[in-house]
């Protein structure tokens, strides 16, 4: 049989064993997906990862993410961040976002392997093309704050951008405080606002806060305080200082609010209760005026 020949039938029977693990793998990751995600008794995590390991052993990066992440959380087994770490490198290696955007953290904190910024920025960045919104919001971080890559705010505003765009909330309040405050890219309150919005209507606590300040003081939406006191409400609910701040001093004003003096000590004590100086000082000022009127009426 002539050389070529041969080369012909090897190449073919490497890809039909190619074939053959490949569609063992994923047969053996939807059994560990039924594991992990049953009811009742049925559900085994100890078996579930057993399954993504062994999938993971046949080339599945998918399952080897998963493995990681619950040898990272003591899921099925001890935790075990050495492992997990070499996982993520194994997937992070084949091409998968995931895994490339998980040993980049690994690498960031130094968990499970040798500590390496500089590393963990490459990691996120390949992540990033294949545009996993995690690495693109780490990525941003990354150039913001000048770890492991040189500080650049237009390209951390790029990055923020991509990762709110594919729906990290936490991104769209950095775009929002990038428009808000001139960084990165030019002034624009009316996309601030818009950014701010977005990322409540996400759920993020911090961008219920910011919206709050947009309508109590007009910036890119003509001022509402009954709006103000809405957002400010659901960020105080959520456990944000400064909105728990601001949500008492409008009950105990009245303003965008039916005056409630003992609901906005209440709201106040909160803040306090984080650290908020403004909050203590209030609550002081209003006892001593207790005090002050209860000796006048002696």
């Amino acid at each position: 049989m002539p050389s070529n020949m041969r080369k012909i039938q090897n190449h073919r029977g490497v890809a039909a064993r190619s074939r053959k693990e490949g569609l063992e793998s994923e047969a053996i990751f939807r059994e560990a997906e039924n594991l992990y995600f049953a009811t009742g008794r049925g559900r085994s995590r100890s078996k579930a990862l057993s399954k993504y390991l062994a999938a993971a052993k046949l080339g599945h990066t998918g399952a080897a993410c998963n493995a990681g992440v619950m040898l990272c959380r003591g899921w099925g087994a001890r935790v075990n961040t050495r492992k997990a770490a070499e996982l993520f490198r194994f997937a992070a290696e084949r091409g998968d976002a995931e895994g490339q955007y998980r040993l980049g953290i690994m690498l960031r904190d130094g968990t499970g392997v040798r500590r390496d910024v500089r590393e963990a920025v490459t990691w996120f960045r390949k992540a990033s093309t294949l545009n996993d919104r995690d690495a693109q919001h780490e990525l941003g971080w990354a150039y913001l704050r000048g770890r492991g890559v040189g500080r650049n705010k237009r390209k951390a505003f790029h990055w923020f951008r991509e990762a709110a765009i594919n729906g990290d909330s936490t991104s769209m309040r950095n775009i929002g405080l990038s428009y808000l405050r001139g960084k990165g890219t030019a002034r624009n309150l009316r996309k601030a606002f818009f950014w701010f919005r977005e990322g409540a209507l996400c759920g993020n606590t911090r961008s219920m806060y910011e919206l709050g300040v947009c309508y109590e003081v007009g910036e890119g939406v003509p001022p509402n305080r009954r709006r103000a006191v809405h957002w400010f409400r659901k960020a105080a609910c959520a456990g944000h200082q400064r909105a728990q701040y601001n949500l008492g001093l409008s009950l105990l004003r009245g303003e965008g609010v039916k005056k409630a003096p003992e609901e906005a000590v209440a709201w106040l004590r909160k803040a306090r209760s984080q650290g908020h100086k403004g909050a203590a000082r209030v609550l002081i000022h209003m006892r001593t005026k207790e005090g002050r009127k209860l000796e006048m009426s002696r």
